[in-house]
């Protein structure tokens, strides 16, 4: 079932990250993106796991791509308004 699947990739990220393993993180949450791109908690916590290592321009790149399966989705337009307004 590709939501379990995208589910238990974006919970890996959660754990990978409470470890310590950024690196890990973000390929578990890019993982879980890509199964299904309309689960908005993994494109906020990739843009998350991006900023945690400094690079904000993949942290937009993550949520311009959630933005594509979900435009109308308020938390990512928020989050990438947020991110372009800061220099």
């Amino acid at each position: 079932d590709v939501e379990q699947n995208a589910l238990t990739a974006f919970f890996l990220g959660w754990a990978q990250d409470g470890a310590g393993n950024s690196r890990g993180a973000i390929s578990a949450w890019r993982s879980a993106a890509h199964i299904d791109p309309t689960l908005v908690s993994a494109h906020l916590a990739l843009a998350d796991g991006y900023l945690k290592i400094s690079e904000r321009g993949l942290a937009i790149q993550a949520l311009r791509a959630g933005l594509t399966a979900l435009p109308a989705s308020p938390e990512l337009q928020s989050r990438l308004q947020q991110l372009e307004q800061v220099k």
